[in-house]
């Protein structure tokens, strides 16, 4: 029998959206009940499915059957919101760029020696201000602290802001990682499953800096757990309770 360390996030995706044959489906059923190894991967492949929708990038027979197997989820419009919040942000800042590109080529073109001048001064004020990176919206930020496994500890608690903001978590690790890793989200009775990818804090690599809006959110107890994204080993567990 193969192990679920087999399984690919293709033949993943093709089992999620129904494309297998009876045959292949019955022996990915077998392997999904070795453990929740698999099931991590799924969440993982499940984001992307959701990612490439926003993006257009799935087939028109892919697009439809996606929106027949999760349209009627319950966390549908959650999910979809959080992915298109994820493809705006991804996307604005080269679309930005384009339009000021565009718009500096028509100057170029019709204007006189002044005008040139203007656009070299526009140049060097833009690249002045590249590196420092940019947001059109406010981050609201939670350090988040170990909550598992003791009789007395209480979960870390998140307040959900009122208006449109990044809710920034950051999370300490003590174990070290040397591949990127995937930070997955579930309530406590195993509801609501999603997966955002974790980036490494600048000043401290033991750090990981997720980025959630609140759409993506509802008030309730979660437990946040870290896996590698390479193999999905678990690296840490935290309990989050979100307010509003």
């Amino acid at each position: 029998m193969a192990s679920s360390n087999a399984i690919t996030n293709d033949l993943l995706a093709r089992y999620i959206l129904g494309e297998l044959s009876k045959e292949e489906r019955e022996n990915m059923e077998t392997i999904y009940l070795r453990g929740k190894q698999v099931h991590r991967q799924r969440l993982a492949v499940e984001q992307e499915l959701f990612d490439a929708y926003v993006s257009g990038d799935l087939s028109d027979n892919r697009r439809r059957q996606f929106e027949k197997i999760f349209g009627q989820s319950p966390d549908f419009q959650s999910k979809l919101a959080f992915a298109r919040a994820r493809h705006a942000a991804l996307n604005e800042e080269p679309e930005r760029k384009r339009q000021l590109v565009s718009a500096l080529g028509i100057r170029l073109a019709v204007a006189a020696a002044v005008l040139l001048l203007v656009a070299v001064g526009l140049f060097l004020v833009n690249r002045s201000n590249s590196n420092t990176p940019k947001s059109t919206l406010p981050v609201v930020t939670y350090r988040i602290s170990p909550s598992l496994g003791g009789a007395n500890q209480s979960p870390n608690l998140i307040r959900l802001p009122n208006y449109s903001a990044i809710v920034q978590l950051r999370i300490p690790l003590n174990e070290p990682h040397t591949s990127p890793c995937l930070v997955i989200i579930e309530t406590l009775e195993g509801e609501g499953k999603f997966s955002v990818p974790a980036q490494d804090s600048a000043e401290n690599p033991s750090i990981l800096s997720v980025d959630l809006t609140p759409t993506s959110l509802q008030p309730g107890n979660y437990i946040l757990s870290v896996v590698l994204e390479s193999s999905l080993k678990p690296i840490a567990d935290f309990s989050v309770r979100i307010t509003q």
